[in-house]
């Protein structure tokens, strides 16, 4: 946490890495105090979406995020394996 390190965790559905987050996330608010944020992917994508055209800004909506100490972004990509992601999402 001090040093500013992100975490990657992928794998398949179902693996646990959300638990394992909440885990890692639980210990830097427990241990070195940090104020965190979880956002699901999903909702990030909509809520800058939502900026492009609307009362909010993207900055607006970015703050809310890189202000926290710890940020965790649950499933950044859609669960559907079925759905494509659009070029937005990808961008």
């Amino acid at each position: 946490l001090a040093r500013g390190h992100g975490l990657l965790l992928y794998g398949p559905r179902g693996s646990g890495k959300s638990h394992l987050a909440a885990a890692a996330l639980s210990v830097a608010v427990r241990v070195f105090g940090a104020m965190p944020a979880w956002v699901d992917g999903q909702r990030l994508f909509a809520e800058m979406r939502d900026a492009i055209g609307g009362d909010s800004t993207e900055a607006a909506v970015i703050a809310r995020y890189t202000s926290a100490d710890v940020l965790l972004i649950d499933d950044p990509l859609p669960g559907n394996a079925d759905r494509a992601v659009t070029d937005f999402q990808q961008s």
